[in-house]
């Protein structure tokens, strides 16, 4: 049985009912659902309709409109990925990011490995029940983010109350917080999944179920996924993790179970992402090699050893940002004795040879 503190910091209790303590609930408790229909329709209707506050007025169809204008790099890449694996399938795309063009396209493709490929597969499921088109996309979209929605109204509900639940809702569909890394509605829901699922079985939450294995297995599942959606998804993980380890430091106390969990799930999700990011440099490496007229060994496949090392040069050769980062960090290595030197000399020599053979 958990131990009850009397200290208020480790009561993370957060009330789901709050007019209940005055004898009658309140309208957004009574109506909640009613409510939440209303949060979703403005939902969609602000991505259904061009609508402009500044003056107020109305500029027709938004999901029929032609692609064009600003926008985020991965939304940009993320339909034409997906059409590459409805046009030309799995087989040839190998479930990578693959932005293929042609009939026939190229043999040898380039994939595009610097972002986790699971939800290009998700778009290229929706692609294959409504069309490639750009309205059936964002339809499509738009299909999706309607149970999503209305799934984190009912968690922020639980993790705090009606109102709370109902005005997040609110902002999260009108205001244009998300520039760069646009809305992802699968992402925040595993997130808010996994932290009350956490809470829940830390006990931090009043009126929680009893512990059940089913609960650390939903737990798990939602931090694998949310790592495999987008990067975007490593933050809540870690979030959850340095809590638990902190509180526990502090506590002088760990639940096993839940350590493990949370640990297996986030660094597996983690080195599942870097084996497909190295797989799939590999793959645009022999790809390069071939279109160049380049024989590898054992019949153009790159041995592990020094496929590893050739990685490592394409990296050095394609990404000048980490070039750049090289004086910065011969600063900090001078800061360190005479090991961290040497560490630094060592790395200098094994990244020129990267260069030179790349």
């Amino acid at each position: 049985m958990a131990h009850k503190s009397t200290n208020r910091r480790y009561r993370v209790v957060v009330e789901s009912k709050l007019a209940e303590a005055e004898g009658r609930p309140g309208l957004c408790e009574r109506r909640f659902y009613l409510l939440a229909f209303g949060v979703i329709l403005v939902s969609v209707l602000t991505r259904t309709f061009d609508f402009s506050l500044s003056p107020l007025s109305y500029h027709g169809l938004f999901i029929t409109r032609p692609y064009y204008g600003l926008h985020d790099w991965h939304f940009a890449h993320q339909a034409w990925d997906a059409r590459s694996h409805v046009k030309y399938g799995l087989g040839y795309t190998k479930g990578y990011r693959t932005p293929a063009v042609g009939d026939p396209p190229a043999a040898n493709p380039q994939r595009y490995v610097s972002n986790p490929p699971l939800d290009t597969l998700i778009k290229a499921f929706g692609m294959m029940l409504l069309g490639t088109a750009e309205w059936q996309i964002r339809l499509f979209d738009l299909i999706l983010s309607v149970p999503i929605l209305l799934m984190i109204l009912l968690l922020l509900r639980k993790l705090y109350n009606a109102p709370t639940a109902l005005v997040s809702g609110l902002l999260l569909v009108v205001l244009p917080i998300f520039a760069y890394f646009y809305f992802e509605p699968l992402i925040l829901l595993m997130s808010l999944w996994a932290l009350y699922r956490y809470l829940a079985l830390t006990g931090r939450l009043q009126d929680a179920p009893q512990p059940r294995k089913r609960h650390y297995l939903e737990l798990a599942v939602a931090l694998l996924l949310m790592i495999q959606l987008g990067w975007s998804g490593v933050f809540p993980a870690f979030v959850i993790g340095a809590h638990y380890v902190i509180c526990s430091l502090i506590r002088r106390r760990i639940q096993w179970k839940v350590l493990t969990v949370v640990a297996v799930a986030s660094l597996s999700s983690l080195a599942l992402n870097g084996y497909v990011m190295l797989t799939g440099m590999m793959a645009n490496m022999q790809a390069e090699a071939a279109a160049r007229g380049v024989v590898e060994r054992k019949e153009g496949q790159l041995e592990a050893a020094w496929g590893l090392v050739k990685t490592l040069a394409y990296i050095w050769g394609h990404h000048t940002y980490f070039q750049d980062a090289i004086p910065a960090i011969d600063c900090l290595l001078l800061t360190i004795p005479r090991g961290g030197r040497i560490i630094g000399t060592v790395t200098h020599f094994i990244l020129d040879m990267c260069g030179s053979y790349g």
